[in-house]
């Protein structure tokens, strides 16, 4: 073969591969661009579908069973940038939701599988008994949320346990947390605050009850100004049979940072309970603590109200 028929074929070749690893550069430019993309918006739509609950900008409380059985609860306050971790004491007596009688609050969540509702009684009766407004709830191992250790968040993230929560809520919930510095974090005994006082029980046991109204401090823990932001004042109308309920309610949603301007009865009505306002997270936040249906009124002179039946008052 002629030498310089050698040297076209080769040079042929050559060009050949030069095009091919070109197109495969260009190939990986192009996966190395794209393949992020896709694996970001993927992992958005997941989290975004999967959060039920936490905007991460509001508070929100989360109630745990812990691993003792004293019964814990999860305040995550992005306007403070902390973390609050109240622990109630076993052996408190409260008057349990859903008109079920006193407990030890310890037997609470056993009492909320017996019953079919699972961790609702448990966030249904702080909200009720101390009131602290939660709806939010988890077993023991959302302790974890707390410690922020990476072990902890890791398995608070993407283990299984029984929780009302989404994995873009536990996703939000964990990035807080270990973002959230150390002195940022805080622990309250409330058996060690004026909150509870210890008294021999029915049953002749040393326990705890709760003395008075909630101390102001604790209060605060509770209070979000995103919630009551443009109109923080609040009415309730009770049509419940007993027309005991409102107060309640009222003194719930004061201690989020509303300012309940009128509690009026009326006659008694078979309805839950309906929270009426303009569209706004305070709104949709009151909605959840209560189980309510939103209403929505842009004309409403107040920022909420909150009308109150029998069907609430037997589940309350």
């Amino acid at each position: 073969m002629p030498v310089h028929s050698r040297s076209r074929k080769k040079a042929y070749f050559q060009n050949k591969e030069a095009k091919k690893v070109k197109a495969d550069r260009r190939w990986v430019w192009l996966f190395n661009i794209i393949f992020p993309f896709v694996v970001v918006v993927m992992v958005s739509h997941l989290i975004s579908s999967t959060t039920y609950f936490w905007d991460g900008k509001s508070k929100i409380v989360l109630s745990i069973a812990d691993t003792d059985s004293d019964i814990g609860l999860i305040s995550f306050d992005p306007i403070g940038d902390s973390v609050t971790y109240i622990k109630i004491p076993k052996e408190t007596e409260v008057e349990v939701a859903r008109s079920l009688g006193k407990w030890r609050i310890k037997n609470v969540p056993k009492l909320g599988q017996s019953e079919e509702v699972g961790g609702n009684l448990l966030s249904e009766t702080l909200t009720k008994h101390f009131k602290f407004p939660s709806y939010t709830w988890a077993n023991s191992q959302a302790v974890g949320f707390y410690k922020g250790d990476m072990a902890s968040l890791f398995s608070t993230v993407f283990t299984t346990y029984d929780t009302n929560l989404g994995f873009g809520d536990r996703l939000k919930m964990a990035y807080f947390s270990m973002r959230t510095k150390n002195f940022k974090k805080e622990k309250i005994e409330l058996k060690d605050t004026r909150y509870l006082k210890q008294v021999e029980l029915t049953d002749g046991e040393l326990g705890y009850v709760v003395s008075g109204s909630i101390p102001t401090n604790i209060a605060a823990i509770f209070a979000d100004p995103n919630l009551v932001v443009g109109n923080e004042r609040a009415k309730i109308v009770d049509r419940s049979e007993k027309n005991f309920v409102g107060e309640d309610v009222g003194e719930i949603v004061e201690v989020l940072g509303f300012k309940v301007l009128s509690i009026s009865t009326d006659s008694p009505e078979d309805i839950d309970c309906v929270v009426s306002g303009q569209s706004t997270s305070g709104v949709r936040v009151v909605s959840k603590i209560f189980g309510c249906s939103i209403e929505l009124n842009e004309s409403l002179d107040v920022g909420i109200m909150i009308t109150v039946g029998t069907q609430f008052e037997r589940r309350y």
